[in-house]
């Protein structure tokens, strides 16, 4: 992944969405498979606040999720794939 910081300069994003990306950006360049449970388990803030990060992400471009049906994921639930987009 390039190491692209412009986003930390963007006033269009809130700083909770700027703390997201970077925080995605590193759980990207470890190659690990994060969920929002997951992300939560690094978060002070709620399920809530952390879904409002991502809904901002998406919208600003920054973040593409791709939903997987149950038949199509490994695990045969839901699943949400993360892409970032710097």
């Amino acid at each position: 992944m390039k190491e692209n910081k412009d986003f930390i300069y963007d006033n269009n994003l809130s700083l909770k969405s700027k703390g997201l990306l970077i925080l995605l950006k590193d759980f990207n360049i470890e190659n690990k498979n994060i969920n929002i449970m997951e992300l939560l388990k690094y978060c002070k803030e709620s399920q809530t606040a952390l879904n409002s990060a991502i809904v901002e992400l998406k919208a600003l471009g920054y973040l593409k999720v791709k939903k997987l049906n149950p038949n199509q994921s490994s695990n045969g639930r839901y699943e949400y794939i993360y892409e970032l987009n710097l």
